[in-house]
């Protein structure tokens, strides 16, 4: 697969998750993951594209996505994302605060204050 059609596919993969077009997206994504395993944006883009289905909710692309590149806050909140989803709420609550304090790490301040206030609203639904 030659350079310009990877930046082809993943253009039409972020235009599809931009526009809300979410099964299309994925399909675009899975394609992506399935000949380049190691890239961990598509791993995010597939997690995101999937988070509304049931049962997974996105949450086994966004582990990959963590685990290629555990020190990528934004795959990180990926994967709280998915887990909330998912139902397992002390583990999304868990990988949010993790999420928010490597924003913080890393100087996205304004990243960290608003995944701090994602914290605030759900811990009192709680």
């Amino acid at each position: 697969m030659g350079p310009g059609l990877d930046a082809a596919r993943g253009n039409l993969g972020r235009a599809l998750l931009i526009t809300n077009q979410l099964a299309e997206s994925a399909a675009v994504w899975r394609r992506i993951v399935t000949d380049q395993p190691d890239d961990a944006e598509a791993w995010d883009a597939l997690a995101r594209s999937t988070l509304p289905d049931p049962p997974d909710h996105g949450v086994t692309a966004a582990r990959r996505a963590v685990e290629l590149a555990a020190d990528r806050p934004e795959f990180i909140e990926t994967l709280a994302r998915a887990l909330g989803t998912s139902g397992a709420h002390e583990e999304a609550m868990a990988t949010m605060r993790r999420a928010r304090d490597l924003y913080r790490e890393t100087g996205r301040t304004d990243d960290a204050a608003r995944v701090q206030d994602t914290l605030q609203t759900l811990e009192a639904a709680q």
